[in-house]
């Protein structure tokens, strides 16, 4: 019998042949590794899920996940690898995120869904295995199955709960759910693929009337139509087959010459940017290495192969720039412990490049936020230490230069400026300046430096500070709200004093000396900062936030006009100044710099032609 359920290929992560799970405990006893760890360049979002999978961005903005569960104390049946036993443990949760996108909440926000988990431990179960949320704004949750539709007959071990697999289910304003579309009664009664009766509704993919639906188990991908009338769908669906998807002949044992057929199990679909849909898969036994392909899929004709040469692909993810990134769950086989995953980006032009491996251990799907940033399932066959990590998108980096700086210098005239100095100032002086406040202005073309049409990923200001009252000190950024000048004025000595303003000059009361005035002495800039930095000895420091990349973001695309910012130090008490680089420095490693990661989106009229590439 051929290997194809999903939920199998899940069970055989932990224990085809007893190696995976030996594999896995060994990487659970190396130095460093933890379930709720991961490397430095990710973030974990969520921790503590049973067995998740699929992900989605509702429309609040928060992250919802499917939890396949751990299955529980019910009844056990005979599963591919072992007993499973049956609980009501499959849910949604969901991770709110504050304004800097970081995670503030995790809670589970559906509840009871059924599941089948591995005996006396929950491992790799079957239940939520997706979700996504309508047109009507309404959340569905696509529960999986992973054997004949025959096995959820009332008569049948599971009882009146076996119904619950195989099905769409829509979830309400409260909370609870309800079955609407029976996906897996369609393969009994079709079996698209005419090979052995196996349904495991594994991917969904909200469409404008409906969904599409990947069953892994029939090896198709399904249109699941539905009626709406503005407020909801209707449970009137009808589903139709958009492709089926061919087994292969493999050699094995490899060498032998032996061939033997291996089912595809689609794992994912997404539409790509020529409008059609991209179905990955991840083979059947005996997974071999390169194995796996990417088929792109046009109404009324046959799948063709769009991508070759991967490995037990669980999902797929679309970037902006006309990427496609590829989600492998485990790199070098199932059949080769531990599962370690990889994702891999295909750029427009067909080039492979590896962005993420460490630390991945059985993802299972992942999802492009609106930070443009990766977040993926991971440790996805657990039933306790599941987690999402968000995994920054690669991107093309521009570092650019301040073009011009100043500081504002606290006067009653408005007279000092320091516009060609080597320094910049923020906080409050001491010593035989007094304690009068000094605010720094530094801006930066980033129009000048950036394609018109990029997307920001990121932005970060670097700054060197080379003297400064002991202590560390708060400084803060903020966007200013007018136009400034930087002209010949050039302080002596440690610059503090500032130096006689020049005509065009910033100064405490004028935009540009001595014409054009500030509306509020010292300054007219938002009080909401924009980004914060603890600044204390000699040394490099950095500014980013969400809102400091916004603020790159609005100069770009003319949302905001470009000021800069005005740095504004501890002004709450006595001595605070801190004495940063400017850019007229000799020591150009310390002049400003604003480092900007960033893509190019692929334009609207670029030209997208299937390619058949395997990897080098």
């Amino acid at each position: 019998m051929l290997i194809k359920r999903v939920s199998t290929i899940f069970v055989v992560v932990f224990v085809a042949a007893a190696a995976i799970v030996a594999g896995l405990n060994a990487l659970q006893e190396q130095p460093g590794f933890s379930p709720e760890s991961a490397p430095d360049e990710f973030t974990i979002i969520a921790s503590g899920l049973r067995n998740p999978r699929g992900l989605v961005f509702g429309p609040d903005g928060s992250l919802y996940i499917a939890e396949a569960g751990a299955g529980g104390g019910g009844v056990c049946i005979p599963g591919p690898e072992g007993e499973q036993c049956y609980g009501t443990s499959g849910a949604v949760s969901k991770v709110d995120f504050d304004t800097e996108g970081n995670p503030i909440l995790q809670q589970e926000v559906v509840s009871g869904f059924s599941s089948l988990g591995a005996k006396g431990t929950g491992d790799a179960a079957t239940g939520p295995h997706d979700l996504a949320f309508a047109a009507t704004g309404d959340l569905y949750v696509l529960i999986g199955l992973g054997a004949d539709p025959d096995l959820r007959d009332p008569s049948g071990p599971l009882g009146a709960d076996g119904i619950n697999f195989g099905q769409l289910a829509k979830v309400d304003d409260q909370g609870n759910w309800s079955n609407v579309v029976d996906i897996a009664t369609y393969e009994g009664t079709d079996n698209p693929d005419g090979a052995q009766i196996d349904s495991n509704p594994y991917a969904l993919l909200a469409m404008d009337d409906g969904f599409l639906a990947v069953d892994a188990g029939g090896n198709d991908l399904l249109n699941v139509s539905m009626v709406s009338n503005n407020q909801s769908l209707s449970a009137a669906a009808v589903i139709s087959t958009a492709a089926v998807f061919p087994a292969r002949m493999v050699e094995f044992p490899p060498g032998s010459g032996q061939m033997i057929p291996m089912d595809s199990v689609p794992t994912a679909v997404e539409i790509g940017p020529d409008g059609a849909y991209y179905v990955s898969e991840l083979t059947g036994f005996p997974f071999p290495v390169g194995g796996a392909n990417i088929y792109r899929v046009v109404a009324n004709q046959p799948p063709e192969v769009y991508l070759t040469g991967f490995t037990n692909v669980l999902d797929l993810a679309w970037g902006p720039d006309g990427s496609l990134y590829v989600l492998e769950m485990a790199k070098d086989s199932l059949l080769a412990p531990p599962p370690v995953g990889q994702i891999i980006q295909v750029t427009p032009y067909g080039a492979r490049t590896v962005i993420a491996s460490e630390g991945l251990i059985a993802p299972v799907d992942m999802e492009i936020g609106p930070d443009y940033a990766l977040y993926v399932s991971n440790n996805g066959t657990s039933p306790d230490s599941g987690q999402v990590i968000r995994i920054p998108l690669p991107g093309l980096k521009e570092t650019i230069p301040a073009s011009k700086d100043n500081t504002l210098y606290e006067s009653e005239t408005g007279a000092l400026s320091n516009g060609s100095g080597q320094h910049f100032f923020a906080g409050v002086t001491g010593g035989r300046t007094g304690n009068l406040l000094r605010r720094g202005l530094l801006a930066f073309d980033v129009n000048a430096a950036l394609p018109s049409d990029a997307m920001v990923l990121s932005a970060t200001l670097e700054l060197h500070m080379s003297r400064g009252t002991e202590g560390a000190k708060q400084v803060t950024l903020h966007t200013v709200e007018k136009d400034w000048g930087e002209a010949g004025s050039d302080a002596e000595d440690e610059e503090g004093a500032g130096a006689n303003a020049e005509t065009g000059d910033a100064t405490w009361l004028h935009t540009e000396f001595d014409t054009s005035m500030w509306s509020t002495p010292g300054g007219d800039y938002k009080v909401q900062d924009s980004a914060s930095t603890l600044v204390d000895g000699i040394g490099p420091y950095q500014w980013s936030s969400k809102q400091l990349t916004a603020d790159v973001k609005y100069w770009l695309d003319g949302s905001a006009p470009n000021y800069g910012w005005l740095l504004l130090g501890d002004e709450s008490g006595g001595a605070s100044a801190k004495r940063f680089d400017s850019r007229e420095n000799p020591e150009m490693a310390n002049r400003p710099r604003l480092i900007v990661k960033y893509i190019v989106p692929l334009p609207d009229y670029a030209v997208f032609a299937p390619l058949v590439t395997a990897s080098e």
